[in-house]
């Protein structure tokens, strides 16, 4: 098997990572307690978000460590994609290169709010029974939130990357694609979703008396009109597409 070979199922085992990856995490997605099929919690009322954690734990460790699972193939899978920016264009090289390592930053915070969520899952575990004092229970309550909290401020970081990542990630790929096919369509909505994931963080936090509700509906649909974008782009990878490996 010669270079080319090699490369070439390198990039097609990423491609299928990169798929399993993001159907794997949207699957779990909905099987988070407090999320869209367990017990819905608005995300801005910590006591009851907590408190649906609590009383789904077993269930809460399960989905987020497949969750976790789903991350690192999403980030094993664009990794992939660093080479195909070697010999490209003096700007549209770094463009790609830094959305690449930008991806990978945004997807390592949402790994490390995973994490966070385990401990939180262990803390209120930890916290049950009748045998703990008033005071250890308060101590316990209060990590309880403050985890949570913590877990929310990772989540949010992501946020904040995620619309520059997208934007310079679908940017950097269009440039790949001379016809206008299907792929070249997942690069631009890369950007269009960057685009609007930025309008609604900013309008979050610039307008704090805005109902929260349209403005997490709308970032859900938008999140997975990029996980579709990003899964054609795997796909293509997949496919072995000459403008998504080394060679093309």
């Amino acid at each position: 098997m010669n270079s080319e070979d090699r490369a070439t199922r390198k990039t097609r085992a990423a491609g299928l990572a990169f798929m399993v990856g993001l159907v794997v995490t949207m699957i779990a997605s909905f099987f988070l307690p407090g999320g869209f099929i367990i017990e819905y919690t608005d995300p801005a009322d910590y006591a009851a978000s907590v408190a649906v954690l609590a009383d789904y734990a077993n269930l809460g460790h399960v989905v987020t460590t497949v969750s976790i699972i789903g991350m690192l193939l999403m980030i094993g899978g664009v990794i992939r994609l660093y080479s195909v920016s070697e010999g490209e264009g003096a700007l549209a090289q770094p463009i790609l290169r830094f959305g690449i390592i930008l991806t990978v930053i945004e997807w390592s915070i949402v790994v490390l709010g995973h994490g966070e969520r385990h401990l939180l899952i262990h803390l209120l575990q930890r916290g049950e029974g009748d045998t703990l004092s008033a005071d250890v229970m308060a101590q316990y309550d209060a990590l309880v939130i403050g985890g949570y909290a913590d877990m929310v401020g990772g989540f949010l970081a992501f946020l904040f990357i995620f619309p520059f990542a997208s934007f310079l990630l679908g940017l950097g790929l269009s440039s790949r694609f001379s016809s206008f096919d299907i792929y070249k369509i997942a690069s631009y909505l890369l950007m269009l979703v960057g685009i609007v994931g930025f309008v609604v963080i900013m309008t979050g936090m610039h307008f704090p008396d805005i109902d929260l509700q349209p403005l997490l509906v709308v970032n859900n649909l938008n999140l997975t009109v990029g996980a579709v974008a990003l899964f054609i782009i795997g796909l293509g990878m997949y496919q072995g597409r000459s403008e998504l490996s080394s060679e093309g």
